[in-house]
């Protein structure tokens, strides 16, 4: 019998134990630092004290500022766009054609691809703002500031339409190719928006297409959307106008502000210490918080660094 009380004692003990574990509490957590006043490159020992679960850490230094953690929009960005284009070698005695693929933008399509709405929208050709291969060899088309379409609004649009004549073995249309496609917003600051996609997926994917009829009154070829553009060699005897249009880029995105995870509920941190390689004042922020099944109670703690030179 007393081994079963004690069976049970230990059993109750877990049982609470559990429950309390369970309850959601907001946790008991504050940060010191011993004084405010640091040079570059010294460290700065934050102590902290209590034990929440997740402890998490704003420096103030560009990219983790703890009022900025919900920023998705800021004007005054450097709006570049850069690809490379290669274009097919032409057989002897070819002479080719010129200017077939332009590259535009607009401030007003709806984004929605199809004959209709691409010829409402204002449309302005840039493409003498870029480099167009002339032979196979990737090209870069060097750095493309469209930042004064930001006058027109927040949302753009970027183009490439392939126009071409009547092609022939004397005359051939070009093929051409679109890669290494990125487009992104520069703030004063440093910080970086990328409006597109990581390098190593298809980062035409936001890409859509069309293709008008031409002069031939016959629809031939068509841009091809994968891991680059690519716009087949014209067809004897038929002409084109094809598009291929990208997602809507917001000129003043930016990413929002994160912290540096600095502690989980596996380990105890009595301090974190922290080094500044540039001079300024910076809001420090941690936030601290406790997570259950019925949600996070967070405590946010903010303390003023001066960092001289």
């Amino acid at each position: 019998m007393k081994k079963y009380n004690i069976l049970l004692l230990c059993f109750i003990a877990f049982g609470l134990y559990a429950c309390n574990k369970l309850t959601l509490t907001t946790p008991a957590f504050d940060v010191t630092v011993n004084k405010t006043t640091f040079k570059v490159g010294d460290s700065v020992v934050f102590v902290l004290s209590g034990n929440p679960d997740n402890i998490g850490f704003y420096s103030g230094e560009v990219g983790h500022i703890y009022d900025y953690k919900n920023r998705t929009s800021v004007t005054g960005a450097l709006n570049q766009l850069s690809f490379s284009t290669a274009t097919a070698n032409l057989a002897a005695g070819n002479t080719g054609q010129t200017g077939n693929l332009k590259l535009l933008v607009s401030s007003n399509f709806t984004g929605q691809v199809d004959s209709l709405h691409i010829r409402q929208a204002t449309w302005t050709d840039v493409t003498n703002r870029a480099t167009i291969a002339t032979n196979a060899t990737a090209t870069s088309s060097g750095t493309v500031n469209l930042s004064d379409f930001q006058q027109a609004g927040d949302s753009l649009y970027v183009a490439f339409k392939y126009l071409s004549n009547t092609s022939s073995t004397a005359a051939r249309a070009r093929q051409y190719t679109v890669s290494a496609f990125v487009f992104q917003n520069t703030f004063p600051d440093g910080t970086i928006y990328v409006h597109n996609t990581i390098n190593t997926d298809v980062r035409f994917a936001g890409f859509a297409a069309t293709s008008f009829k031409g002069t031939s009154v016959k629809d031939s070829l068509k841009w091809a959307i994968g891991s680059t553009l690519a716009f087949a060699q014209g067809v004897d005897n038929l002409s084109d106008e094809d598009w291929a249009i990208t997602k809507k880029f917001r000129l003043s995105a930016i990413p929002p502000d994160v912290a540096v995870g600095i502690k989980n509920n596996q380990v105890v941190l009595p301090q974190y210490v922290y080094k500044y390689t540039k001079p300024g004042t910076y809001t420090v922020t941690f936030v601290g918080n406790n997570v259950t099944g019925d949600g996070i109670s967070a405590v946010t703690k903010t303390l003023t660094i001066t960092v001289t030179p």
